[in-house]
C-alpha cells in the first residue's frame, strides 16, 4: 500500500487447515471450494516514509498498537489444479478473508476494517 509516497507493507506467517470439496472435471483437471481456517504466528508491518525514515513493528505488540488483532482467522477460498501425465501438478487458489484483522484500535467509532485476501500458486509432484 502506498500513501503519499510512504510504503506499508504486512508479512505474516500463518499455519493455515483447508476444508474443501474437489470436483473433478476430468482425470486432469479439477476445481476446489472451501473454507480455511488459520492462525497468525508472527507478523511484521512496515513503513517506508517519503522523507528517509523506516519502520519495523510486530503485529501482535500491544504497546505499539493499542491492542493486539486476533491470531485466528477464517474465509472461503476458490481454486483450480491441473496435473500433467509425469507426476507434476499446478494449482491456484483464492482465499477471501472474512475475519476482521484490526492492526490497531482507533478512537473513533468508524467502519475500518482490516481482511487478510490472498492468491497462491503451487507446483508439486504426485508420486
Amino acid at each position: 500500500q502506498t500513501t503519499q509516497n510512504n510504503k506499508y507493507s504486512l508479512n505474516v506467517h500463518q499455519i493455515v487447515l483447508p476444508l474443501s470439496m474437489k470436483y473433478y472435471a476430468n482425470t486432469d483437471f479439477n476445481v476446489s471450494a472451501g473454507f480455511n481456517l488459520g492462525y497468525f504466528i508472527s507478523g511484521e508491518h512496515k513503513s517506508q516514509f517519503n522523507h528517509g525514515e523506516e519502520s519495523k513493528r510486530d503485529i501482535f505488540d500491544e504497546e505499539v498498537w493499542g491492542g493486539k488483532p486476533s491470531h485466528f482467522y477464517a474465509g472461503p477460498f476458490v481454486g483450480a489444479e491441473y496435473n500433467f501425465k509425469n507426476g507434476l501438478f499446478i494449482d491456484g487458489r483464492y482465499n477471501w478473508g472474512v475475519t476482521d484483522f484490526k492492526l490497531w484500535k482507533s478512537d473513533d467509532k468508524g467502519e475500518d476494517k482490516e481482511f487478510v485476501n490472498s492468491f497462491q500458486i503451487g507446483l508439486g509432484y504426485k508420486f
